[in-house]
Order: structure tokens, then sequence, then C-alpha cells
């Protein structure tokens, strides 16, 4: 799926979380005031069948914009892996 597939998809307004654009260890949102996630991308090196799903180095405010987020999209880096 393509960026633009992604985009076209999307509402007009909309609240996207993306982890993984700071320094590891960088907080990335204020502890415990999130907006409405409407959408969240992150980076994995492997998703298994079962549903798990293997973080690269954006992991610390993952887990709780998957929690949260109505939509998930996540970017198969195989080269981590």
């Amino acid at each position: 799926m393509s960026a633009e597939d992604i985009t076209e998809g999307l509402p007009e307004k909309v609240t996207i979380e993306a982890s993984g654009f700071s320094s590891a260890g960088y907080p990335k949102e204020k502890e415990g005031i999130f907006p409405p996630i409407n959408v969240v991308i992150v980076e994995a090196c492997n998703v298994t069948s079962d549903g798990r799903i293997y973080l690269i180095n954006s992991s610390e405010m993952s887990g709780t914009y998957l929690a949260l987020a109505k939509d998930i999209y996540i970017e198969l880096n195989e080269t981590q892996n």
C-alpha cells in the first residue's frame, strides 16, 4: 500500500501519531494527555501470525499509540530483522 493510498482513505482532519522520529528515550507526548488518535504508524522488523509486532527503535510510546489508535499502519522493514 502506498502513502498516497493511505492518505486517500483518511478524513479531512485527522490526528496521526508516528513513533521513531526522534532520539530513543525522548518524550513525544506529555504523560497522560492524548488527543483522540485516528491513525498510528509504527516501524517493525517482523509481524507474527499471532499478531505480535516487533518494533524497531521506536517502542517507547508505540504501545500507547497502538492501544489508542482507531487505525494502525505498520511499516515493515525486513532489513532490520
